[in-house]
């Protein structure tokens, strides 16, 4: 019995982390020959978002960690 929930339990845990991935769109600009350029990107809970050579993390809420640069900005998510 107890090794059944374990069993269980451990796929759970397993699991869980991509059960509730979800996709993110997140709107970006950067600075492109002194003009501002939109686009948008898509990712998941826990990927990495790189835009014009910055890098940063998508948390809970499709956060991201660090959303300013000298030449580029998330300005939604």
């Amino acid at each position: 019995m107890y090794s059944k929930t374990f069993a269980i339990l451990a796929f759970a845990v397993a699991y869980l982390p991509t059960a509730f991935a979800a996709d993110c769109t997140i709107g970006c600009k950067y600075l492109e020959n002194g003009k501002w350029v939109h686009v948008s990107k898509t990712a998941n809970i826990g990927d990495t978002l790189y835009i014009m050579g910055h890098s940063t993390k998508i948390g809970r809420g499709c956060k991201p960690e660090t959303t300013s640069w000298s030449d580029a900005e998330i300005y939604s998510w």
